[in-house]
Formats: structure tokens, C-alpha cells, sequence
């Protein structure tokens, strides 16, 4: 796994690229999320890791609230309703074993797709299988 690349928020809320050292936006950092980045956002001052708080944020956007559609309303029932840190534990694992169990499930099915597509006859493969003599047909 790659190093994360390290984001650092400021009091303005502006967002700092340290390995490309400047400033982005939460639609620049979306685009690197969506590339398959690792990023990780702390606090500029106290260190604090921001990753979760900044990406619900970009999450909010109006080009990427519409995914939010997918998640259920009791489970954001469910999320607002957590008090207790060890239930919040609890919750935080199930969701990170389920979202493991999603991803693999994801990789068979593009796998599949894959040995399909490579087994799947070509359209001039196909058309010798309708006529498997080679012959037209008003050759007789």
C-alpha cells in the first residue's frame, strides 16, 4: 500500500497538497480520491486526523450527493442514534468488514466479466458457426 498523500486543513478551511505543495479544492480532492489516491487530511495546528470529516464533506457536493442515495435511511437512523463509543467501535468494524466484503465480491464479478468476454466468440467466429461448411447459401 502507498504512502497516503498528506493533506493538511488550515483554519479557513483550505486545503494544502503537500506533495505537490499548493492549495486544492474538495473537487480536487474528490478527482484524487476517484483516481485512487490515498489521502489522508489532519489539522494543521493540532494534527488531528480530518480524513473522514473532509471526505463526508466532498460527499456533500452537489456533484457527489446523489451517491448518498445508496445508503439506506435506517442505517443513517442507525448512525445518528450511536452514543456509545464501543457501539460506535462495533458499528465502525461491521461496516468496514461488510464494505471488505463488497470489494471482494466486486473484483470475482470483473473478474468473470473478463474470462467471458475473452471466451465470447468474435462477430465473424459467430457468423461460421451459422454456416459451418464455409458455402453461401445459393451455392447449393
Amino acid at each position: 500500500m502507498s504512502t497516503p498523500t498528506l493533506i493538511k486543513r488550515y483554519p479557513n478551511r483550505r486545503l494544502y497538497d503537500t506533495r505537490e505543495s499548493k492549495y486544492i479544492t474538495l473537487e480536487d480532492l474528490a478527482r484524487m480520491v476517484l483516481e485512487g489516491q490515498e489521502v489522508q487530511v489532519v489539522d494543521a495546528r493540532s494534527g488531528d486526523d480530518l480524513t473522514r470529516r473532509v471526505l463526508v464533506q466532498v460527499m456533500l457536493t452537489d456533484e457527489h450527493v446523489h451517491k448518498l442515495d445508496c445508503l439506506p435511511v435506517d442505517f443513517l437512523r442507525t448512525l445518528i442514534q450511536l452514543r456509545d463509543h464501543s457501539m460506535r467501535r462495533l458499528f465502525e468494524h461491521y461496516v468496514s468488514m461488510t464494505l471488505s466484503s463488497f470489494t471482494v465480491a466486486q473484483q470475482a464479478v470483473a473478474k468473470n466479466l473478463e474470462l467471458m468476454h475473452q471466451m465470447a466468440p468474435k462477430p465473424a467466429d459467430f457468423m461460421s458457426m451459422l454456416n459451418p461448411f464455409g458455402r453461401k447459401k445459393d451455392e447449393g
